[in-house]
């Protein structure tokens, strides 16, 4: 009894393994480096906003899920990297335009509900790290609109989304 109830335990600690790091999912060696090096190159600069839960609350993030998210959304393949630096680099970008959204425009979506959202926003603002807020950054299209309805526009105060100079 004791053993089962041990095992019971264990099997229950047990982080789900991400598509990433499954031999299945026929990820180059490159690839899975530049998606690695880049999250934790991001970790360090941000440490405070990781933590080691894969359900870790917003604006918080798990490096875990980051990598998976980085190469389910074919990030490195879409955009050519070819290095963790340019990698690294995108993602700063990409964090600091989310930076720019004024906080009432930003919206419940995929991680945040309305009731946390403004105490979300806030530890953001504080750390200066907005890619926990949402996944919706990794879709170019979704981010560079306002919500449906509102009809201010404040992109033109935000950078450039997918990084290029245009």
């Amino acid at each position: 009894e004791d053993m089962a109830a041990e095992i019971f335990t264990e099997i229950n600690k047990a982080e789900p393994c991400k598509l990433l790091d499954l031999p299945q999912s026929k990820v180059s060696q490159m690839e899975k480096q530049i998606i690695n090096g880049a999250a934790e190159k991001l970790r360090s600069k941000f440490s405070a906003m990781f933590k080691p839960s894969s359900a870790c609350r917003t604006p918080h993030m798990n490096i875990d899920n980051l990598r998976d998210e980085l190469f389910q959304a074919k990030v490195v393949t879409r955009y050519g990297f070819e290095d963790d630096d340019q990698l690294f680099q995108w993602l700063l970008d990409k964090n600091n335009a989310l930076g720019k959204i004024p906080k009432d425009m930003w919206v419940p979506r995929r991680r945040t509900r309305a009731k946390t959202l403004g105490r979300a926003l806030d530890k953001a603002e504080i750390q200066g790290f907005y890619l926990g807020l949402e996944w919706d950054w990794l879709d170019d299209n979704v981010m560079a609109a306002p919500p449906v309805g509102d009809d201010e526009d404040w992109s033109e105060e935000s950078e450039d989304m997918d990084g290029d100079d245009k």
